[in-house]
């Protein structure tokens, strides 16, 4: 007879998200959203589901999950990640705000490596010079 705790519930529906990343470290991989019935998402919420790998637990919140691969801190993290994870009417796994963060970091440390010094000035395009090099406030013609 199997316990009734181990019972997995797959998800409803996953949705591909192109134009999403999730960005670990210096990884970076395509993201996606899961929808979960009603009832996978109680479970989670109330510590009986890890939120990170999906596997049942047999008590709520334990220290950390029970999948010897996740080890995921349920007991410290869990609670707070489900709050911003899963908002709305449709329950959504991920942290898109997060994930932009992460990204624009992402980016930014990618410019840094790719900068090659030069002039630290930053003269924006729009600024016309005369001939002379002077600097022309619009509306002026030189």
């Amino acid at each position: 007879m199997s316990e009734r705790w181990r019972e997995w519930t797959p998800p409803v529906e996953i949705i591909d998200q192109p134009d999403e990343v999730i960005v670990e470290g210096d990884q970076v991989s395509r993201s996606y959203n899961v929808k979960w019935p009603a009832e996978a998402v109680a479970r989670i919420r109330f510590g009986y589901q890890c939120l990170k790998c999906m596997e049942p637990q047999e008590t709520p919140f334990p220290r950390e999950c029970a999948n010897p691969i996740c080890r995921y801190p349920m007991r410290a993290r869990q609670a707070d990640d489900f709050a911003l994870e899963f908002q709305g009417e449709e329950q959504f796994v991920g942290d898109a705000e997060r994930d932009r963060r992460d990204l624009e970091a992402l980016e930014e440390r990618s410019a840094r490596r790719a900068h090659k010094p030069g002039s630290s000035i930053a003269v924006p395009a729009d600024i016309r010079r005369s001939k002379g090099g002077v600097i022309l406030p619009g509306g002026v013609d030189a």
